[in-house]
């Protein structure tokens, strides 16, 4: 392989931090206007849109961890040069229990504890019209009012500091008796 000028080869990308299955935008701004392109990811756990082989495709990285994008071009087949660029997709997971579920009554203080990993602001629903936010990993809430037999569904919302985005909800988690 004939190799191009050291360099001569770049891109931009939108985004060097990304959420798992966020969009990224790949522009090629080679210097010396190659007619060849192929772009692959290690490890290898992105998806290209259109084709790995047009100059500006996006991707979709769907692994948590830092992915390194790499860039080949040449001229006519033959003059390759490669660029390395890493991206990094920052994973957020939502989770939380309570020991107690069912047999309280009303007013009922139930503690909520988060088991969220890499969490930098959490939102709770507490299925009777309530709702918080909250940096704490636990907090206790009160509930004024019977659930009925269906019992109230909680939902957590788990964010981190660059807007990735989990969540769970348990359905008819607390009960609460008159």
């Amino acid at each position: 392989r004939n190799e191009f000028f050291p360099h001569a080869n770049s891109f931009e990308m939108s985004d060097s931090i990304a959420c798992p299955g966020e969009v990224i935008q790949l522009l090629n701004t080679s210097t010396l206007r190659p007619n060849g392109y192929e772009w692959q990811s290690n490890p290898q756990n992105v998806t290209f849109h259109a084709s790995k082989f047009v100059p500006h495709p996006t991707m979709i990285l769907s692994e948590p961890g830092v992915n390194q994008i790499i860039f080949i071009t040449n001229k006519d087949n033959q003059c390759y040069d490669t660029m390395v660029k890493p991206v990094d997709v920052e994973a957020v997971k939502a989770a939380f229990y309570s020991l107690d579920t069912s047999n309280f009554c009303a007013p009922a203080p139930v503690k909520f504890h988060s088991l969220s990993h890499n969490a930098d602001s959490l939102a709770w629903s507490f299925g009777d019209g309530k709702s918080t936010g909250s940096e704490r990993d636990s907090l206790t809430h009160v509930y004024n009012e019977n659930s009925g037999k269906r019992g109230f569904t909680v939902k957590l919302v788990a964010t981190n500091r660059y807007g990735c985005i989990d969540s769970v909800t348990r359905k008819e988690y607390i009960k609460v008796n008159g």
